[in-house]
């Protein structure tokens, strides 16, 4: 007969009518999970517990996350069902390239064989103002006349579709 795991609910619906925020913010990190939400690990991740290491440690946004799907349903836990590997999600909706810079710190603490980035060209290359001045006071190498030159390939303009076409434009998608 196979055993069923049921994990520790942190905040019962109606006990104290108070709403847990989903997400919260870290001066070092950035953007996070809230660590009093009840499908949060103590560090904000999407993970019914932090594991001192793990095999694979998954980086994205809302996609990652799994915003719309059960916390068993989401991508990095149906990669752990797949492959037998043990799988930390560190998707967190609302982030982009500057946070999964910060979040690859967090995924080095973890000590795993391999650290997954996931992107959406979607939105993930949509920068607010401040971001931009962020990224080129912190990794000025990415700004500088190079091979990878992020200012050329990525456009920062309000519209979806502007981006999308100078990244098609620029990058040879088709």
């Amino acid at each position: 007969m196979a055993s069923v795991w049921v994990p520790e609910i942190k905040h019962a619906a109606g006990l104290n009518n108070k709403k847990i925020e989903r997400w919260s913010s870290n001066p070092q990190w950035g953007r996070i999970g809230n660590p009093a939400y009840w499908e949060h690990d103590d560090w904000g991740g999407r993970n019914v517990h932090r594991p001192e290491n793990t095999d694979i440690v998954t980086i994205g946004d809302s996609l990652t996350y799994g915003t719309s799907v059960a916390s068993t349903e989401n991508w990095p836990m149906q990669l752990a069902l797949l492959t037998g590997s043990n799988v930390y999600n560190i998707g967190i909706g609302a982030t982009n390239p500057v946070d999964y810079m910060n979040l690859f710190d967090v995924a080095l603490n973890f000590k795993p064989e391999y650290v997954i980035v996931a992107l959406w060209l979607g939105n993930d290359f949509v920068m607010k103002a401040g971001e931009i001045d962020r990224l080129s006071q912190e990794f000025p190498e990415l700004l500088q006349d190079t091979d990878y030159n992020l200012a050329s390939r990525v456009q920062f303009e309000s519209s979806w579709s502007d981006e999308y076409n100078h990244f098609k434009d620029n990058c040879g998608v088709d």
